[in-house]
């Protein structure tokens, strides 16, 4: 690092040089930065410049102030535009690095051009900011888009989404555009299509979706409106992961004192729905299933109201397979969301042997019937 700082006590002019080299985090993840600042004041006004430059991404940008002298204490003249000007672009993947969680990678080619001009009650904003081969992939949840395309611009204190587009690399997309007001709590919105696109892509779950979404709201609250049809999607009951121990949250006084800023609610209003093309197999089971329901609540307390029918399906219990007949999975709102309404059946020889599956899946009632009329332990020796 170096500096050069001179100043004329008379004038008060100063000028200061600043030149920072080979910056990066700790980890050395992000490829190390030169930042360059030169300021300096004249006749009540302070002009900057500064550049930002590395492997791979660069900014530079400028602008002016007015001040003014309260002793010795410099203030901004509130009537006084004060001018901003930045631009710049490259990868910013190294970049992002930074901002995004675990198992969460951010990439593609950014280009950044910006002019600022406020004053006491004056603000406009102009610019442009795209975005051009880029990519988004979250592990967790198995989320990879590719061929991200933005394009918007900023009009006063509005950034217009003039259009977004990804793909999923299987022949799906997500398209949409929408607007962020950079005032008013942010306030925004965004429209969105789903044509076949991937949004869940692991070796045991996956799902492509169809529909419109809209996003809407502000930093206090959002709220999601969608209605989506499920074209494909597979569930391996076999490879899913275990439910993880539940544990309970503690949150000390002091933590409660400084979160002084509760995250946005995020209110729902998704239906989903599909003919059939939902597939879950593992675990004994093979079955195919349509879906009609609805999830409203929030993100936290979400709430689930509709059913998921078996279209068609069997379940191999001790080596014996049983045909799925009229079986459904009802999602209802209350203190057991999910009630089973299962039947299956097998045939052997002249007797059909039936299982009927009632209650919840912590707590299930398990009915064995067979036609014509058998006493229970012979149907369960013609089972077992």
């Amino acid at each position: 690092m170096a500096t050069q700082f001179e100043y004329e006590p008379t004038s008060r002019a100063f000028e200061l040089n600043l030149n920072l080299t080979n910056l990066s985090d700790v980890e050395g993840e992000v490829d190390p930065a030169n930042i360059v600042l030169t300021s300096q004041y004249a006749d009540g006004v302070i002009f900057s410049n500064f550049t930002a430059d590395s492997t791979n991404l660069g900014l530079s940008g400028k602008g002016q102030t007015g001040i003014e002298w309260d002793s010795l204490i410099p203030k901004i003249k509130a009537e006084n535009p004060q001018t901003f000007a930045i631009s710049g672009g490259g990868e910013i993947g190294a970049s992002a690095t930074l901002l995004t969680p675990p198992d969460t990678s951010i990439a593609g080619m950014a280009e950044l051009e910006l002019v600022a001009d406020i004053s006491d009650d004056v603000r406009q904003v102009s610019g442009c900011v795209n975005v051009s081969n880029g990519s988004f992939e979250q592990g967790d949840l198995g989320i990879l888009f590719t061929d991200i395309a933005l394009q918007s611009h900023v009009d006063q204190d509005v950034v217009q989404i003039d259009q977004f587009l990804a793909q999923d690399g299987q022949g799906g997309s997500l398209s949409g555009n929408g607007e962020l007001s950079l005032s008013d709590g942010g306030a925004g919105r965004l429209s969105l299509t789903s044509d076949n696109m991937r949004w869940v892509s692991r070796d045991d779950l996956s799902a492509e979706l169809s529909g419109e979404i809209l996003v809407q709201g502000s930093e206090d609250q959002i709220r999601v409106d969608a209605e989506m049809n499920v074209d494909e999607a597979y569930i391996d009951l076999d490879r899913l992961p275990a439910p993880s121990r539940p544990t309970l949250p503690v949150r000390f006084v002091d933590e409660l004192e400084s979160n002084s800023s509760p995250p946005a609610l995020i209110e729902l209003d998704i239906g989903i729905s599909s003919d059939g093309g939902i597939v879950a197999e593992g675990l004994g089971l093979d079955a195919e299933l349509s879906v009609d329901m609805r999830l409203t609540g929030s993100m936290e307390e979400p709430v689930f109201d509709g059913q998921a029918d078996i279209v068609r399906g069997n379940y191999v219990f001790a080596t014996q397979r049983f045909d799925f007949v009229d079986s459904r999975v009802l999602l209802r709102p209350g203190s057991d969301p999910i009630t089973l309404d299962i039947r299956a059946e097998r045939e052997d020889a002249d007797v059909t042997v039936i299982v009927e599956i009632s209650g919840t899946p912590e707590r299930p009632v398990i009915a064995i019937s067979s036609q014509p009329d058998l006493p229970e332990d012979e149907i369960l020796s013609r089972i077992l």
